[in-house]
């Protein structure tokens, strides 16, 4: 049933949550005067949290081994990890002030999603920007507003299992007050290794 590293980082998952379970259930029991015997329930509670804790421990041990053997893949590849392995700018372009794109590269997407494919603990970045029109903090938001959108569009075409985050690059620069459709833009990079929990 549980097989390889991943089947051992499900067995101990489960088996830590069944005990934590356990240590929350003999506690509301405590709470809810259902036992006579209270140090009885106590140490069961005690007992089942430590085994939770021991099983959460070994589930961790197991999923560092499994990042490690992935990211010893990808070092075999020298792949470095500051690095974009796909970079595709303007993927989505923006109107004045709006939050939806006007434009977007469909295409990429499917370049985008085999390059997540082929480094599997790697993740996109979606860069927001925008033009100088408005106030550096207003664009800042709405900068924040397009790359949410951009993660939305990667989530709807397939991207839900790999990790996307978004970057609020705000003004991509140029005089005050200047209209620049090509500013009011989110661009899309890929990285070979993971940042963070997806």
């Amino acid at each position: 049933m549980y097989a390889g590293d991943h089947g051992e980082w499900l067995k101990h998952e489960a088996a830590a949550d069944r005990n934590l379970e356990l240590a929350h259930t003999a506690m509301r029991h405590m709470e809810n005067d259902h036992y006579w015997n209270v140090t009885e329930m106590t140490e069961r509670a005690n007992a089942a949290a430590a085994e939770a804790a021991s099983q959460r421990a070994k589930a961790e041990a197991v999923h560092k081994r499994i990042m490690d053997e992935r990211l010893r893949h990808l070092d075999s590849m020298h792949v470095v990890e500051a690095d974009a392995v796909l970079a595709v700018e303007g993927f989505a372009h923006f109107r004045t002030g709006a939050t939806s794109p006007s434009k977007v590269n469909h295409r990429a997407v499917k370049d985008i999603l085999a390059a997540l494919e082929r480094y599997p603990v790697g993740y996109a970045e979606v860069r927001g920007y925008t033009d100088t029109v408005g106030s550096p903090k207003a664009n800042q938001r709405l900068a924040a507003a397009r790359a949410n959108h951009v993660k939305g569009i990667l989530h709807g075409a397939g991207a839900n299992n790999v990790h996307v985050v978004t970057v609020a690059e705000g003004e991509a620069g140029g005089p005050d007050g200047t209209a620049d459709a090509g500013s009011r833009r989110v661009d899309v990079l890929v990285f070979p290794h993971g940042r963070g929990p997806r």
